[in-house]
């Protein structure tokens, strides 16, 4: 892309994103008040509406963006910058859902009660962030790739290489085993998931290496489940 089609492209991820933004808080700032005005502001139902807000949102969002920026620039940097849009609204869904989640419960992940309905939310926010990084992926599809046509593989295969050289794929291996010595000598005892993934993220930023929120976050999230079904 050219300067003027970079600025065209993040002009719009900008717009898109940040109405999303305000249109999913207004929802579920409705859905709280029309719930707490009722007497069921706690309970799985105010958690399972706020849930499907945040879907909708998503799905709509994404689906609109990859639609209006391929108008304007339909190569592999334009899917980038889609990519990178999508992974920090991702990123804002999970803000909110601890928020929802809280209401939902009357207790913070930090009280260590509820662990099951946590486990089980959290499941269902895997499956919708699964959802649309599975939109996106087939998406991808749709735009050039580079010369040489050499694919944008999908995150975490061995094809795909950080600024050292290596397959990011071994880096992942390498970071799994660091946490699993950790947790064996008891110098990592996370009492929340965010503790995991902020674990996490430390040995990739003490390595030098670049990721994604949401692939980490994936990962703490399945390590937190089962941490919390071995208890």
């Amino acid at each position: 892309m050219d300067e003027r089609t970079t600025v065209h492209v993040d002009l719009i991820l900008r717009h898109e994103f940040g109405s999303a933004a305000n249109a999913l808080r207004e929802r579920l700032d409705a859905l709280y008040h029309a719930n707490a005005a009722k007497g069921c502001l706690r309970s799985g139902g105010t958690l399972k509406a706020a849930l499907r807000i945040m879907d909708e949102c998503a799905t709509a969002v994404v689906a609109k963006t990859i639609e209006q920026v391929a108008s304007a620039a339909s190569d592999a940097e334009a899917f980038a910058l889609i990519s990178a849009a999508v992974d920090t609204f991702l990123s804002f869904l999970r803000v909110e859902f601890e928020a929802a989640l809280e209401l939902a419960t009357g207790n913070g992940r930090e009280s260590g009660n509820d662990s099951a309905a946590f486990a089980a939310a959290d499941a269902r926010l895997q499956e919708l962030e699964t959802r649309v990084m599975r939109h996106l992926e087939i998406a991808g599809f749709s735009f050039k790739q580079p010369r040489g046509g050499a694919s944008r593989a999908p995150p975490d295969k061995p094809s795909v290489m950080h600024s050292g050289g290596r397959p990011l794929a071994k880096h992942w291996d390498e970071m799994w085993a660091a946490i699993a010595v950790k947790l064996y000598l008891g110098d990592l005892k996370p009492q929340t998931q965010a503790e995991i993934e902020r674990a996490m993220k430390d040995w990739f930023a003490a390595h030098d290496i670049d990721v994604g929120d949401t692939p980490v976050r994936d990962r703490a999230r399945t390590l937190w489940c089962a941490l919390q079904q071995a208890e």
